[in-house]
């Protein structure tokens, strides 16, 4: 059996779809399939082929916003999947909003071979709360009301990371639901990541760790942004009592204005001995500090799925969050978006540690061999 994967991302790229789309082709692999990937062009790809899986490259960008409007080698991508559909036997898309996704819109499907899965990482975000996100909204508006429904009846089956229906994210279930589409309709969650158990922690983070002495780490991974939220979580710092030995770390990819304003925040509330905010970690860093973590504080505006959550309770630490996406529905993550009852929380987990142990057994490790189990119903029909 022949199956193609079509994402924008990659690895050496790091991210939620990235690391799904590695666990799907890994095990497709071991079942003896061959796999090839389409994705974006990426310089600091070195490979065509990765452990057994071909990668093919396409130097394409962008999506449905003016801002950043489908661009590049259009037509050969488009020239490629024509062909394709004939070719393997099926074809996984990944991610709404997406090139690899939109494309395959223009290409005529109704008597081909292959069969098209369409794995939905959440509906692209249309909530707004500034003048900028009320623009995008408003421009996405004919991609959700047009483009999305004729994607949906193209593809043979759809995957859904939860039967969560409310929610700006849950919006293709929702619609999913209501045109009558059950019988394509597949729930299938993302796995947890597989922890080395033999894991050697980073120098830096032995550093760090001497640094900061006995402190509880309350971790929080993710790119510096607005929506991410990381703000949210300094107001919950303030808020939990000081005589608790803790630490709160930030890590991103890298420093921009977001972060200067943070940093500035942690200034203003006398907090520089209780907060760390890093970033250009290398990915051995960042895995060791969630070993080394007591917990997670995630304080996200907008998610789906995040990788980060997974990773922490991978590493079988507790998870305080925002309830947005689909995190309410992942064992192990207390959600709540009211800050009294985040900090209070927080604060349970620090003092209490019958209330931790408990919250730690809460978490139901899903590992990925068997979440993709539940993609052999698509190489049995």
């Amino acid at each position: 059996m022949k199956i193609l994967i079509s994402s924008f991302t990659f690895y050496p790229c790091v991210n939620g779809v990235s690391n799904v789309v590695g666990e799907h082709a890994k095990y497709f692999l071991s079942k003896g399939y061959k796999v090839t990937i389409v994705t974006s062009y990426d310089h600091n790809r070195t490979f065509k082929n990765l452990k057994g899986v071909e990668v093919l490259e396409f130097k394409v960008k962008g999506g449905p916003l003016l801002s950043n409007f489908y661009r590049g080698d259009l037509f050969k991508y488009m020239s490629f999947l024509k062909h394709a559909i004939y070719e393997y036997d099926l074809i996984y898309f990944h991610a709404w909003q997406v090139w690899t996704t939109d494309l395959f819109l223009f290409i005529k499907s109704k008597k081909s071979p292959a069969k098209t899965i369409m794995i939905s990482h959440c509906a692209p975000v249309t909530t707004w709360s500034t003048i900028p996100e009320l623009v995008r909204a408003f421009l996405l508006l004919p991609y959700r009301a047009l483009i999305i429904p004729i994607l949906m009846k193209k593809f043979d089956e759809l995957v859904f990371l939860s039967n969560k229906v409310d929610g700006d994210r849950q919006w293709d279930y929702r619609y999913a639901l209501k045109k009558h589409l059950n019988n394509k309709i597949h729930i299938i969650p993302n796995g947890m990541p597989n922890i080395d158990e033999h894991f050697n922690i980073s120098d830096s983070c032995t550093s760090f760790m001497k640094k900061i002495g006995n402190a509880k780490i309350l971790l929080y991974v993710a790119n510096y942004d607005r929506i991410k939220n990381q703000k949210l979580a300094i107001e919950v710092l303030s808020r939990i009592n000081a005589t608790t030995n803790h630490h709160l770390v930030f890590i991103g990819s890298s420093f921009n204005k977001y972060s200067d304003d943070l940093l500035k925040s942690i200034k203003n509330k006398k907090l520089e001995n209780r907060v760390s905010v890093l970033s250009s970690l290398s990915r051995k860093e960042v895995l060791s500090f969630f070993s080394i973590s007591y917990m997670t504080l995630f304080t996200s505006k907008s998610e789906c799925y995040p990788l980060s959550i997974l990773e922490s309770l991978a590493n079988k630490k507790p998870v305080v969050s925002t309830d947005v996406g689909c995190i309410c529905k992942i064992p192990g993550v207390i959600v709540s978006n009211d800050i009294s009852l985040l900090t209070k929380e927080v604060e349970l987990l620090l003092d209490n540690n019958s209330y931790y142990s408990s919250k730690v057994k809460e978490i139901k490790p899903l590992t990925w061999p068997e979440t993709m189990k539940k993609y052999d119903n698509f190489m049995l029909d």
